[in-house]
């Protein structure tokens, strides 16, 4: 039977594609603002909203968020001289609070259909192909859902500074904030054997802490020459406050190809590596087989890796003279781990420069001889109750491929310090000026040329590998810091002409 009231493929006799989704959804706001002005110098602005939701229980449908910001221009209300030394002062305070409701039909289970055979699993769905014998069939999603979710709030607090000398040839902007996210709407991993994979709920609190600051600066400004400099300086910190329950730890989602997985870990920064590690001792040594000089495993996961990096700086220099223009922005991250599975790669294989150098080359691995004691890795000791120093040679093929140090080991040999500095991009241009195209048709031209990309150094990583670690197998997902054979980065090189008529 049709409704003729549903605009959707699906909504006709026969279908030739898998067909797509119907969502309907209600939404309704009450926005309102209050500002205020004090002789120029001193600004409150107020704002409230209340939002109401089909997706929430009806009991819960509506919730209000509200803001407040507060400016005050100390170099205006001190009637400070523009033309000196201080130009501009100003002093912002922020305070907010954003509410966020869930995408519908997440209140309970609803029935899906796969339109097609299938081989493989989508999201929410089980795997079973249908038409199942030639009859229709539906099957319900493996995400448990809570029938009384609430909406998700952030609260920000900010305080910002703006300073401006020398007629704002030299500005600086700085700011520190602190956001909490609570009641956070997204999906707790579940094991399978309670009939779903998942449990959408309201869970956690999340706190960010961080600061930037952006510096500006015009050394030269003549009539015919200008020279601009500019910086950010950002970082940040996200730590996991609280979680569901007494639950200490979730998963963010599963990674193929082995057990490294990024997690949520209460007290750890957010995104964190858990994986697998070599056994060492008390003091941090690595515990060796002697019998092979190959290192002994750790039958308990750890935290490996953090992907946030403790800083990013941003350079750009620019330069005009007379229609001429040169631009270069240069790019420092510093920190933030990056699980890479092309550089274990070719550790592994042993295609790089330097493992040429050490083929023919023997090997002893730095650490103490050890042994398993009913399942817990323990350092082996001599008669004297001292610790024995690895002396057992191994070939560099073993160094690499075996129980070591990249494809046959542990998930920490993989982990490496993405930070890396970048010259991200060049541009030259030249602007023909104005009058030289008074009676023209043509009333501007500009022609520039660009090139991005153009060199880089990441020191954490082989020299011989070239490996760029500004990448992400899964992009702008949650899970960050991870590459699974992505292909290399690209240097770009451009040109293009503007005309104004």
């Amino acid at each position: 039977m049709l409704d003729f009231n549903i605009i959707d493929i699906d909504n006709t006799i026969s279908q030739v594609t898998e067909g797509g989704d119907f969502v309907r959804q209600r939404g309704m706001g009450v926005f309102g603002e209050l500002t205020f002005d004090i002789k120029s110098f001193l600004f409150l602005s107020l704002t409230g909203r209340n939002d109401w939701t089909s997706t929430l229980p009806k009991e819960s449908n509506s919730y209000f968020y509200p803001s407040a910001s507060l400016a005050f221009i100390f170099s205006e209300a001190l009637d400070m001289d523009p033309s000196g030394f201080l130009s501009l002062g100003k002093l912002r305070l922020n305070w907010s609070k954003v509410g966020n409701s869930p995408s519908p039909y997440l209140l309970g289970a609803i029935y899906k259909v796969n339109l097609g055979e299938s081989s493989g699993q989508t999201a929410g769905v089980r795997d079973i192909d249908f038409p199942f014998n030639g009859r229709a069939g539906l099957t319900l999603e493996n995400v448990l859902k809570d029938p009384n979710l609430k909406p998700e709030f952030t609260t920000s607090k900010e305080i910002g500074l703006e300073l401006g000398f020398v007629r704002n040839r030299v500005t600086i902007d700085a700011a520190v904030y602190q956001t909490d996210s609570d009641n956070q709407l997204a999906s707790l991993t579940l094991p399978t054997v309670s009939g779903y994979d998942a449990f959408y709920t309201n869970f956690g609190n999340l706190q960010s802490e961080g600061a930037e600051v952006t510096f500006g600066v015009i050394p030269v400004q003549t009539q015919d020459f200008e020279w601009k400099i500019s910086a950010a300086y950002t970082t940040y910190k996200t730590v996991v406050k609280e979680l569901f329950g007494d639950v200490q730890e979730l998963e963010i989602r599963q990674i193929f190809g082995g057990a490294i997985t990024p997690v949520l870990r209460v007290g750890e920064e957010y995104g964190v590596f858990r994986g697998t590690v070599s056994a060492r001792d008390e003091e941090g040594n690595l515990l060796i087989d002697r019998n092979n000089g190959q290192i002994i495993n750790s039958n308990v996961e750890e935290i490996i890796g953090n992907p946030n990096p403790d800083f990013t700086l941003g350079l750009v220099n620019e330069f005009n003279w007379k229609g001429f223009r040169l631009g270069a922005v240069l790019d420092w991250k510093q920190g933030g781990d990056l699980y890479s599975e092309t550089v274990n790669s070719m550790l592994g294989r042993g295609v790089l420069a330097f493992q040429a150098e050490n083929r023919e080359l023997g090997a002893v691995i730095p650490g103490v001889y050890g042994y398993s004691d009913a399942g817990t890795p323990r350092a082996l000791l001599d008669e004297n109750g001292n610790k024995i120093v690895n002396q057992t040679m191994i070939e560099q093929n073993d160094l690499w491929f075996g129980t070591t140090f990249a494809v046959n080991g542990q998930d920490e040999w993989a982990v490496f310090d993405a930070t890396v500095i970048r010259l991200r991009e060049i541009t030259l241009g030249y602007s023909i000026p104005a009058k030289t195209l008074r009676n023209a048709f043509v009333k501007g031209i500009s022609i520039n040329l660009v090139g991005r990309n153009l060199w880089y150094f990441a020191p954490h990583f082989p020299e011989d590998a070239n490996f760029d670690p500004e990448t992400s197998t899964f992009g702008d997902d949650n899970a960050l810091g991870f590459e699974y054979q992505n292909l290399p980065s690209i240097r770009r090189f451009g040109a293009n002409v503007k005309l104004t008529f």
